[in-house]
């Protein structure tokens, strides 16, 4: 999804850029047809592949020893299906709804345990370790081949030499922390966490309740042997196997209990720790930020910088106010200055161009223009074309920025926001003032903590309190039909990506029957490829609708909101996928109407399905490995590389894809693995290897990358950690209640072991009000106290925007060891604006 949105500006790219970046996105799409194929799909590829080839085919691998024949897998999964599927009212047409959830299901590989789940855990073990391997030798290879890629932070002295650290993998997160801030030391911490919480909960529940299990399943099975009941050994390792024992289910009871008091005890604990460098960070921020508020929903009289420095200067009559900034309405600027970056971007490629032709005068690069009056185009030169429109957007920009200095110099109340950065000499004002109502309207002037200067993005504060509300409306309603329509969506794509839809066309068709290998490869990628499509937009979807409708005002908050709703949508549609039924309209219309029935769903949906998310979790391994080979970076910079020097080609490539690959994302998935080794964790423990391997292997992946190879984003001082383990609190209740539903029916009375289990409720309520009550977005006073007089260091960006404060010059060399003088007159500019703010 980011380079299809990167393509939509293709049409204005040089002919070598764009043959450049196509080749790139060619590469890449191979290169995901081949490493990056969905867990599920690749599994089910197995399956029908020793159906269409027979046994010879996979005589090396000895696949076809490890599963039954796909027809008894279908039937199976058909039979499944019809027990969640709600019965038709008479009638035979299809609901989109109900197709979408059966396609989902299908394409995820739900299936319910059989007697082939050690063979599938076995098959993804292998899988999984095999496809670790190959990552692992491709990314020591790319590491040597292109160290800018992946040790830049290393070689500019950012950060250590990996191989003092293995690679980073015992890297404490203090050392984390120096290296990539306090977001990247919680986001490796919260690996650190998976493993801590998976191996405290492995102890008591594999090593003691897995024998248990066993020998009590003994009993159930009643001298009848796992073939002849269609079970495998995992049924005997499960909460499955031990159906007829209603005594054991006491002892689960009183598990479920400790599984609660563990994992609340670990979240409260580790919130405490984050507290504490929380306070840390706050108290050593950087001056402007660590002295200044961002003020919102400023009112009109107020809306300017003398009105609004008057106004605080009211309040702190002492001089305690430093300096007041107004967001500005910029537009036409900020177009000019865009189209200077371009036009510089531009005359860099012509001279790296011409500096690989030796300087040759008789080989400077042209570029095709048509001229007034003509209608042929000719050749002009490149260097000089792009030089003379960067000389002419300075002239455009220097004027447009002293008619900005007029309006301000005037007092125009036009040019203003609603939106305001207050800087004080000192952090005990700013924090007072934190804490404050400065008007009797609760909406009028809104203050919190400033993000980082170089993250703010000025456009987004330029809206109205009203206008931001009604687009908030909007955004939310585009977020909540993206979960109503996902089934009807996967059920349309569904109907026309299959193998029946290709073969109405005669040309396919006629090389689909004289290639019938190609066509089980087809369709095996068809069978997942619009859930994949889906899926893999869904980051990019709902980043759009929150950078177009929420205007956060940053980068990093966007992140935020993003983890929020991507981590619930991927609850929804991949854990809890079995019990939402056919549609989610119809089971909350059941839930309403019968609370009860929440227990007996998730008790008949998700112990059956637990052999699947124990698979699910292994693919994941080869799946977070994968990030770490960075190979659509690489593929960008090797691209880049053709046109600018390695300097600005690693300039363009970063960051990373900031949908699929931010941080929100990336913490949202991995809070779903943690949250479904908890949810699975008595049910059958094998899930919680599953997920210490899993989340041992994110440790050293993401420690790498955050400190050695990505560049360091803007610091938020930890809030996708306090989020993400919120998530996690919040979903205990989905393991209580699961257990609860579980051993509800094994007891006539109102009393039993059920009772028990969702009793233990009220014990994860009061962990968790400790949990929530916590103090840590704000400094403590008794914090603030400790660095009143205190020496802040200066941060080189302040809260003025750039297209005031920013200088500009067109370059005359690539190595930027020489500039040219045109742009001493912007310069002026620049700096006059930037001592009139001081």
């Amino acid at each position: 999804p980011h380079y299809i949105r990167y393509c939509t500006t293709l049409h204005a790219l040089e002919p070598t850029t764009f043959w450049a970046v196509m080749a790139a996105l060619v590469c890449k799409a191979l290169l995901l047809a081949i490493f990056a194929q969905p867990a599920a799909a690749f599994q089910r590829n197995l399956e029908r592949s020793s159906t269409h080839v027979g046994h010879h085919g996979f005589d090396g691998f000895r696949f076809h020893h490890l599963h039954k024949n796909t027809s008894h897998f279908q039937e199976r999964m058909q039979s499944w299906l019809q027990m969640i599927k709600p019965k038709p009212n008479g009638s035979k047409d299809a609901d989109p709804s109900a197709e979408g959830s059966e396609a989902v299901i299908e394409q995820l590989g739900v299936t319910s345990n059989s007697s082939s789940d050690l063979n599938d855990v076995f098959t993804a073990l292998l899988a999984a370790i095999a496809l670790v391997v190959v990552y692992l030798g491709a990314f020591l290879w790319l590491v040597r081949a292109e160290p800018m890629v992946y040790q830049y932070n290393s070689m500019k002295g950012s950060a250590p030499q990996p191989r003092e650290s293995w690679y980073g993998l015992f890297m404490k997160i203090d050392q984390v922390q120096e290296c990539a801030g306090l977001d990247g030391a919680m986001f490796v911490e919260f690996c650190n966490l998976g493993m801590k919480m998976t191996a405290c909960l492995g102890i008591p529940v594999f090593v003691v309740l897995a024998p248990m299990y066993y020998v009590v399943s003994d009993q159930c099975m009643e001298g009848q042997t796992l073939e002849e009941l269609g079970e495998s050994l995992l049924w005997r390792l499960s909460i499955s196997g031990v159906s007829c024992s209603s005594r054991f289910y006491w002892v689960l009871a009183a598990v479920v209990w400790v599984v609660v008091f563990i994992t609340m005890q670990l979240i409260n604990r580790a919130q405490k720790d984050f507290v504490a460098r929380r306070i840390l960070w706050l108290q050593d921020r950087t001056k402007p930020q660590a002295t200044t508020l961002m003020v919102s929903n400023i009112p009109v009289e107020y809306r300017s910088d003398q009105a609004l420095t008057q106004y605080f200067n009211k309040l702190f009559p002492d001089g305690d106010v430093e300096r007041v900034y107004v967001v500005k309405h910029l537009s036409k600027l900020t177009a000019l200055l865009s189209e200077f970056d371009n036009a510089d971007q531009r005359l860099h490629e012509a001279l790296y161009m011409w500096q690989r032709e030796d300087c040759d005068e008789e080989r400077r690069p042209t570029v095709p223009l048509i001229r007034e009056g003509s209608i042929k185009f000719s050749q002009v030169d490149s260097i000089n074309h792009y030089k003379a429109i960067g000389k002419e957007l300075l002239e455009k920009i220097e004027q447009e920025r002293a008619k900005v200095k007029a309006e301000i110099e005037a007092d125009d109340r036009f040019i203003y926001g609603s939106v305001a950065f207050v800087t004080f000499k000192g952090s005990r004002n700013s924090e007072m003032l934190l804490r404050m109502r400065l008007e009797p309207e609760r909406d009028t002037f809104t203050m919190g903590y400033p993000p980082s200067p170089s993250d703010v993005k000025y456009s987004d504060l330029l809206r109205g309190p009203l206008q931001r509300q009604v687009y908030h409306i909007v955004g939310y309603f585009l977020i909540f039909s993206l979960f109503l329509l996902f089934f009807p969506i996967i059920g349309a794509l569904s109907s026309f990506m299959n193998l029946e839809s290709l073969e109405s066309i005669s040309f396919v068709k006629y090389i689909l029957e004289h290639l019938p290998w190609l066509q089980s490869m087809i369709e095996s990628v068809l069978s997942t490829l619009a859930l994949s499509l889906f899926m893999g937009f869904l980051p990019t979807l709902l980043k759009g609708i929150i950078d177009s409708y929420f205007h956060l005002g940053t980068d990093r908050a966007s992140q935020f909101y993003l983890q929020q709703w991507y981590f619930w949508f991927l609850v929804t549609f991949v854990l809890l996928i079995t019990a939402l039924g056919s549609s989610i309209w119809q089971k909350i219309s059941e839930v309403v109407a019968n609370p009860q029935s929440i227990l007996a769903t998730l008790a008949s949906t998700l112990p059956n399905t637990s052999t699947f998310y124990i698979d699910y979790t292994i693919y994941q391994w080869s799946t977070t490995f994968l990030t770490i080979t960075r190979y659509t970076e690489f593929l960008k910079f090797v691209g880049l590389q053709a046109l600018c020097t390695k300097e600005r080609a690693k300039e363009r490539t970063e960051p990373e894809d900031q949908d699929y690959n931010g941080v929100g994302s990336r913490s949202a998935r991995l809070t779903l693995i943690l949250v479904m080794g908890l949810v699975f964790s008595v049910i059958s423990p094998l899930m919680l290897i599953a997920t210490f391997l899993f989340f041992f292997i994110c440790r050293f992946v993401y420690t790498y990358l955050v400190v050695f190879a990505e560049t360091r984003k803007p610091d938020m001082g930890g809030q996708f950690w306090a989020l993400s383990l919120r998530q996690v609190g919040l979903c205990v209740p989905l393991f209580i209640v699961t257990m609860a539903g579980c051993l509800w029916g094994k007891t006539s009375s109102g009393i039993g072991p059920g009772t028990m289990a969702l009793s233990s409720i009220l014990l994860w309520w009061h962990q968790y009000s400790d949990f929530y009550e916590l103090l840590w977005e704000t400094l403590p006073f008794s914090a603030v106290a400790e660095v009143q007089d205190k020496n802040y260091k200066m941060e080189d960006n302040d809260y003025v925007q750039p297209e005031l404060g920013r200088v500009l010059c067109l370059r005359e060399t690539i190595d930027g060891v020489q500039v040219s003088k045109v742009g001493e007159g912007a310069k002026q500019v620049g700096q006059a604006s930037s001592t009139e703010n001081e």
